[in-house]
């Protein structure tokens, strides 16, 4: 019982100091954001004779090379009633062709640094 009316009155002493500091919390400020000015990025692009296109963007200030290939195509195109192609020929793409065998398209990416995620 002691232990309880302690608490209680420890409680009503803390009170005032809690309703004051609800009060003193700043309002949300309005939805004003900070507007991030992006450069245009300088890039060259070409279409090679089977029709890929090359997009390139030079950047001197690091020594890494980044490529990517996109395909455009992916689930999207997927029969209506039919799923998972997109997937499976996203796996098939890393697999043994007539010219390489299983996963040494890995093999040599990642032997010189790289990584291959589709």
């Amino acid at each position: 019982m002691r232990l309880t009316r302690t608490a209680l009155y420890l409680s009503a002493a803390l009170l005032p100091f809690a309703a004051q500091a609800q009060q003193a919390a700043p309002a949300p400020a309005a939805a004003a954001q900070p507007q991030i000015a992006v450069a245009p990025l300088n890039f060259t692009e070409r279409t090679l004779p089977n029709g890929l296109k090359v997009y390139a963007i030079r950047d001197t200030s690091t020594a890494n090379v980044s490529v990517q290939v996109w395909y455009d195509v992916g689930s999207k195109d997927d029969p209506a009633g039919k799923s998972g192609f997109a997937h499976m020929f996203e796996h098939l793409m890393f697999k043994g062709t007539k010219n390489l065998v299983d996963e040494q398209m890995d093999r040599l990416t990642e032997d010189v640094g790289g990584y291959n995620n589709a």
